[in-house]
């Protein structure tokens, strides 16, 4: 099972005047949706390494949107209100998913995934 290569074409325009030339990884799926045996292989491939919250938000389009979905803030100076920089329970991880270079967080127990919407695979 691969990823279908035609959804890399057809990157949606970034937001929040995202700077697609640094942000070069898209959303594809949650571990919901995947396969488990991918989402395994991606938690325990040799090159799963722990990034912090501005690197994975540097580098994925549509990171914000998606942050604004689940219902967080995006910006300091909203009281007592959780922002997905301050949230002690969300991990962020670079990895590869089904041979992509990829960033994911682990929120609730569910693995979210952005891949490298570049055609690099890794031997």
């Amino acid at each position: 099972m691969g990823i279908e290569t035609s959804f890399f074409r057809s990157v949606a325009p970034p937001t929040y005047n995202q700077e697609i030339n640094m942000r070069d990884y898209v959303f594809v799926t949650s571990c919901v949706e995947a396969n488990g045996d991918d989402i395994n292989a991606m938690r325990r491939h040799p090159k799963c390494r722990v990034v912090q919250y501005d690197t994975m938000r540097r580098h994925c389009v549509g990171f914000i949107d998606w942050a604004i979905s689940k219902g967080y803030r995006v910006a300091p100076g909203f009281g007592k209100k959780l922002t997905l920089g301050n949230d002690w329970h969300v991990c962020y991880y670079r990895s590869y998913y089904q041979g992509r270079p990829c960033y994911f967080l682990v929120w609730s127990a569910i693995e979210f995934i952005w891949v490298s919407n570049r055609k690099v695979l890794y031997e």
